[in-house]
């Protein structure tokens, strides 16, 4: 048995104007002795992904749909099968998910690296809602939501942030 040879170099990878970091460009050798370059990129903070970017690994029966009114890029994607799940990988200190809440939706369990949250999507009536991560160390985390019980759930998007990306706020208008 051959023992393959993994060698590397250090990539710059710049984040954000106010983040970088390093990390290696591994090769990885197969038993057939192909060489697949494990490619890296890099993922801009304060940046909404859609959840049909290719950031979003689903597993299960999940159904992209289009034109969906009131969503991130008018998509969405609907899981109707309970243990369906996707997962996002992604470097920040906070994550905020979308996700169109309404009547007779279910229940998905979040994982957050080694934090378990549930979140019920039901709602009287249909709307865009939203869940938060709490702070976070700025470095790499993976997010799973599966879907757990009850009826459809669904995933709109993906907002990856630092401190320093503004949460809006409402600010009162004075009237006359």
């Amino acid at each position: 048995m051959v023992t393959p040879e993994i060698t590397g170099a250090p990539t710059e990878i710049i984040l954000s104007p106010t983040a970088t970091i390093s990390i290696e460009e591994t090769p990885i050798f197969l038993a057939t002795n192909t060489l697949v370059t494990n490619t890296v990129t890099s993922q801009p903070l304060g940046i909404t992904y859609d959840d049909a970017d290719p950031i979003f690994t689903y597993t299960g029966n999940w159904i992209g749909q289009s034109g969906v009114n009131n969503t991130y890029k008018n998509t969405l994607h609907i899981s109707s099968t309970i243990g369906d799940a996707v997962q996002l990988v992604f470097y920040g200190q906070r994550i905020r998910l979308t996700y169109q809440a309404g009547p007779s939706l279910g229940t998905v369990a979040i994982k957050l690296d080694s934090t378990d949250s549930v979140l019920d999507q039901s709602a009287i009536d249909t709307r865009s809602s939203e869940w938060e991560s709490s702070a976070l160390s700025l470095s790499n985390h993976t997010i799973t939501i599966t879907h757990i019980s009850g009826g459809s759930v669904n995933i709109d998007s993906a907002l990856v942030m630092d401190t320093l990306t503004p949460t809006p706020t409402a600010t009162p208008t004075p009237t006359q």
